[in-house]
Order: structure tokens, then sequence, then C-alpha cells
């Protein structure tokens, strides 16, 4: 009889074990996306503000200002992003999976910005993006 109690312990001890694990696996899983979803975020708001940052240097330099500069082909986590000029508006758009950030600019600005090298310039006092 205290065979079959022991056995019974035990296999109450692993499927409790077993539950425990699936609980954290799923959790673990959860907190992941939270993180890269935070670190995309993250870095297409520096994104923005050296994009930003760019086109307020070309309208400052005056024209025949010319420059490129490197932006990455994904945001963290490996997700896709676009980025978006709307000249009417005066703003710059990143888009990203479910969310997006943007920058409203003191000056018109056109082209668009794709990936990996960009450049931006001052063409008679318009700011270009190529």
């Amino acid at each position: 009889m205290r065979r079959g109690q022991v056995a019974m312990e035990f296999v109450a001890v692993c499927m409790l074990l077993i539950l425990v694990w699936t609980a954290f696996s799923m959790l673990s899983a959860e907190w992941n996306r939270r993180t890269y979803s935070v670190a995309a975020s993250a870095d297409a708001q520096a994104l923005l503000e050296k994009i930003y940052n760019e086109a307020v240097d070309a309208k400052a330099a005056g024209p025949g200002y010319s420059h490129a500069f490197a932006v990455p082909a994904a945001l963290a986590g490996n997700q896709n992003y676009t980025v978006s000029i709307y000249p009417a508006y005066s703003t710059i758009q990143i888009a990203f999976k479910d969310s997006s950030a943007s920058a409203v600019l003191p000056f018109s600005a056109s082209g668009s910005a794709g990936c990996c090298t960009v450049r931006v310039t001052n063409d008679n006092g318009n700011v270009v993006f190529s």
C-alpha cells in the first residue's frame, strides 16, 4: 500500500510541475512580446528624431546642402516599418505593426525615406528626402 501512495504523490508532483511550467511558458511569451513592442516604439521614436533633426539641419544649412544618412532595415524585434512624409501637413510619420510615431516640422518637406540610406537635400529652400 505504501508504494501506491508514493507513486500517486510522484504523479501529482509531476502534474503540478507541468502545470507551473506551462503557465510560466505562456507568461514568458507575453512578456517577450511586450518587451519587443516597447523596444520597437523606442527605436521608432529615435529614428523619427534622427530624420527630424536631419530635416532641420538641411533647412538651416541653406540651398545646396546634401547629406546621406543611414536608417535601420527594421526596428527592434525585426519589425518592419514605413516612413511617410506629408508635405501638406509638414509631418513625418513612422508606422509599424499596430502603432506609429509622428513629428510636425516647422516647415514643409517632401520626398520619401526608404531603407538603409536616405539623402536629404535643400533644393532652393525646400527640404527633399530621397
